[in-house]
């Protein structure tokens, strides 16, 4: 199983977990501090209700704006993901992962 994961990379997965990986993120931050929230998948609308708490978040506008488009869209559908894309994703990611600016 792990050759054929390796000959046929699932890119349209990666990517849609780093895209809820962002999501959950800015979503559990918004809950933290007490800020409701819609059902929405449009990371750059969550940042946007984020930046009252978070101002310097607002240098993942780009990458969450990219990320946005691998989520499920409202037909249940997923974003086909071709090998570039995948790697941008998941540079978008890591720095959620690693190097998230932190609040102090």
């Amino acid at each position: 199983m792990l050759s054929r994961a390796r000959k046929n990379p699932n890119y349209d997965g990666i990517c849609f977990h780093a895209q809820q990986y962002a999501e959950k993120y800015l979503k559990a931050r918004r809950c933290e501090v007490g800020i409701p929230f819609a059902k929405i998948h449009d990371l750059a609308a969550l940042l946007e209700q984020v930046l009252v708490v978070e101002p310097f978040w607002g240098i993942c506008r780009q990458d969450l704006a990219f990320l946005t488009d691998f989520s499920v869209k409202d037909d249940g559908h997923q974003r086909r993901v071709r090998k570039n894309y995948f790697a941008t994703g998941i540079e978008s990611m890591k720095f959620y992962a690693d190097d998230a600016p932190c609040r102090s």
